[in-house]
């Protein structure tokens, strides 16, 4: 659902009926009437999108993978010709500098099986381009792309990707300005904060916060004000400014309001609206009048109070945000049976079992596993009377006959045998006369006559079992006649080739053999026999084709064992295929598997990139440790200090220290581990002896430092020992402590993670070190 930006109060609906329905929200002859158009939508209706600036075009896209574009007011259809494959789950409008000339230029966006398609307006009536030949000129890498997003007041044009990593992008330039990495699983729907709302004098202070949710129910937001300073340099982001929980299953619509700064609603499959208050990072209220999943939520743009959402129960409901009584969803129960009816694990797994190993109805499983479970009863299976043993051969199927036409004629009553006995007499002696030819209703006597007469009843035959689509049969009495050729071409038409056509296709040709090989992979890929078609591919020399075709449908080791064996080293196949296999371990969160196919397709970046995707020490160690063998100085940069901060909030002390050695640091990072075992140590004790102390002295400081074990003591001493050891004292050198600095808050590049257990007095008594 959306409202019109223009005309604020008609809201376009998308409907499950085939049907795109605008509501007039504000009409108070009839409040409920609204105009229906179903005229070339052809499908489910999944996303739909107003024009910003004219008030009579409703885009949308369907679950057929249709785009299309609706005038309300012409009530005309404009269907675009290019489709996606799979289902439309975004479409947006966009000024992109398409075309030779790269002006701006008005296009329609749309998402769909992993694609960003841009379709030329106004007819729609050229292929549409796909963004990422034209992003892929400028960066590198490609990705799975799963939803995409238009503001038009900053400029931004921002694509979510199956990885969870979202891409922003300078819509004049098509430059990558920002990549956000916090997030692990698949983005569900992105939303701008408006530039200004009712509340704001000027400029809204969200302006530049873009709201990301999750497929885990998850919502993460993010301040992206460092955009609004043009800069060179790719904005990185690892973490989100703010982090929203509460559903309990996938949010898919965000919606922020256009009267109140930070007030954000999202609907999620748990069947409520959520409301957050962002400013204050709080839940404000609950929507719970769905009865299934809610697909979608907006704010009313004449009342600040007034929701619309829609979901699974076919319904657009219309509701206010000061009469909810709840502000969180509900927490997710697993959903019991009543005592009359309770079945275990093992039973549930058992019916399931029972359903797909006979191959029947769900009815008939659950009568089988009701039968045997009767208390009291032995189960048994019982055979009715006459039936023979499971150890009897079976009766086989008889096959079907080559001359149905044929028997039909012979299988008549006697006397119509005896005609025929006749008739065959006469036929024959009059062969040397030349006319041997039976009649229209006698050709099946053609069989005994002449080779003639025996050929017009195989053709007669060969018709038959064709109109029947038993082609099989009329490809095998075709070859007995001879016609391999016009078998093998009609074959290949119908898509009925086998592999006995195959091999003796090589009685016409060579050239033909290998056409019949092509043609043959076709058919077993379109019917998904993909490692078959790979087989007949390289039988007849096409070792790329066989390669892409596995590579295309997922078969990624397949393909680079027939790389790896047929191509010379240094293919770019072989690169590809790499690629192709880091994209898959990727989606299912292998990252290490994909680091690895990374690093051997010579990407080093993206291999290192993977390893950064996991939070703990040893991984980020080892991205670290690639980075700096492989001269990525920002990089090596970049893994060092999260695998520095890793191994602290661990308490891994060996680890870091093995760290510093390996890259090199200053002995300044040495010193400060010591530094920062000995005071967690000094803390755990104060701790776990007085954990009150704290609370009720009011002076952690002095507890610290006036312990009755005398810790303080203790810690000092373990600090020196460690220095000494160390061979470096921070007191007399300043060597390695402007990064050091800077890793633990005081530099320029602020960090903002605690370092330290979060417990009571820790920051005073950091504080007090520090000092």
């Amino acid at each position: 659902m959306e409202f019109s930006p223009v005309a604020c109060a008609s809201l376009a609906i998308g409907a499950g009926d085939n049907t795109l329905k605008v509501w007039r929200t504000d009409s108070v002859v009839n409040p409920y009437c609204c105009s229906s158009f179903w005229q070339g939508v052809r499908g489910r209706v999944m996303v739909v999108a107003w024009h910003p600036r004219k008030d009579n075009l409703v885009a949308f896209g369907t679950d057929e993978g249709k785009v299309g574009i609706v005038d309300v007011l012409g009530k005309q259809t404009v269907v675009s010709v290019s489709y996606h494959r799979q289902a439309t789950y975004g479409v947006c409008w966009a000024e992109l500098p398409v075309g030779p000339d790269k002006a701006l230029k008005t296009v329609l966006l749309s998402c769909g099986d992993g694609k960003v398609k841009v379709h030329h307006l106004p007819k729609m009536d050229r292929e549409a381009l796909d963004l990422d030949s034209i992003l892929l000129k400028l960066t590198s890498g490609r990705t799975r792309r799963i939803t995409v997003n238009y503001s038009e007041r900053l400029g931004f044009l921002t694509i979510a990707n199956q990885d969870g990593v979202v891409d922003v992008y300078e819509a004049k330039t098509l430059r990558k300005l920002a990549v956000l990495e916090a997030q692990r699983k698949p983005v569900e729907s992105l939303s701008w904060h408006p530039c200004q709302t009712l509340s704001s004098e000027c400029r809204s202070n969200f302006s530049h916060w873009l709201a990301c949710s999750s497929t885990n129910g998850t919502i993460f937001l993010y301040d992206l004000s460092k955009l609004a300073s043009p800069s060179a340099d790719v904005l990185r982001m690892l973490q989100p400014s703010l982090q929203l929980s509460g559903h309990s299953a996938k949010v898919v619509c965000l919606a922020w309001s256009p009267f109140r700064d930070g007030m954000l609603a999202s609907a999620s499959y748990d069947e409520t609206v959520q409301v957050w208050d962002v400013g204050q990072g709080k839940p404000v209220a609950n929507y719970r009048g769905h009865s299934g999943r809610v697909f979608s939520v907006c704010w009313s743009p004449l009342d600040p109070d007034v929701l619309f959402s829609g979901g699974e129960d076919a319904t657009v409901n219309c509701w206010k945000l000061s009469e909810q009584g709840s502000n969180l969803p509900p927490s997710k129960q697993r959903k019991t049976k009543s005592d009359g009816d309770v079945t275990s694990v093992a039973d549930e797994t058992r019916s399931i079992e029972l359903q797909s190993t006979n191959g029947g109805s769900t009815e008939t499983a659950k009568e089988s596993k009701g039968a045997s479970e009767k208390e009291g009863n032995d189960t048994s299976i019982l055979k009715p009377a006459g039936a023979k043993s499971s150890g009897t051969k079976k009766k086989s199927k008889p096959t079907k006959s080559f001359f149905p036409l044929f028997s039909g004629y012979e299988n008549r009553p006697k006397q119509s045998g005896s005609d025929d006995f006749v008739l065959l007499a006469n036929l024959l002696s009059q062969r040397d006369d030349g006319c041997t030819a039976p009649d229209g209703l006698h050709t099946h006597l053609g069989m005994y006559v002449d080779d003639t007469g025996a050929m017009a009843v195989v053709d007669a035959e060969i018709q038959h079992h064709k109109r029947e689509l038993n082609f099989d049969y009329a490809f095998q009495m075709m070859l007995w006649k001879g016609d391999v050729s016009s078998a093998l071409q009609e074959a290949a038409a119908q898509r009925k080739l086998t592999d006995t056509l195959v091999a003796l296709s090589s009685m016409v040709s060579r050239a033909t053999w290998l056409d019949m090989c092509q043609q043959f992979a076709i058919q077993l890929s379109s019917d998904g026999e993909h490692h078959k078609a790979a087989l007949y591919l390289l039988a007849c020399h096409k070792t790329l084709e066989a390669v892409q075709l596995l590579r295309k449908n997922g078969l990624v080791r397949e393909a680079l064992c027939i790389a790896r064996a047929h191509l010379p080293e240094g293919d770019s196949e072989v690169a590809e295929t790499y690629v192709a296999w880091a994209e898959k371990a990727c989606a299912v969160g292998n990252y290490e598997q994909a680091a690895k196919c990374h690093l051997a397709g010579g990407d080093i970046k993206a291999a290192v990139s993977m390893l950064l995707n996991r939070r703990d020490p040893h991984s980020l160690k080892s991205a670290a440790y690639v980075a700096k063998k492989f001269g990525l100085a920002a990089d090596a940069e970049v893994a060092f200090s999260l695998a520095l901060r890793s191994a602290l909030v661990h308490r891994d002390w060996d680890a870091a220290l093995v760290l510093i050695e390996e890259q090199e640091k200053s002995r300044a990072f040495a010193s400060f581990v010591h530094l920062h075992k000995g005071l967690c140590h000094a803390i755990d004790k104060i701790t776990g002896a007085k954990p009150d102390t704290l609370e009720q002295s009011g002076q952690p400081d002095v507890v610290l430092w006036k312990s009755a074990d005398d810790v303080s003591a203790k810690f000092l001493e373990a600090v020196k020992e460690a220095f000494e050891s160390n061979e470096y004292s921070p007191l007399q050198s300043t060597r390695g402590f402007s990064e050091l600095s800077e890793l633990l808050g005081y530099g320029e590049h602020i960090s903002k993670e605690v370092l330290l257990p979060r417990r009571r007095g820790t920051r005073s008594c950091f504080r007090l070190l520090a000092a």
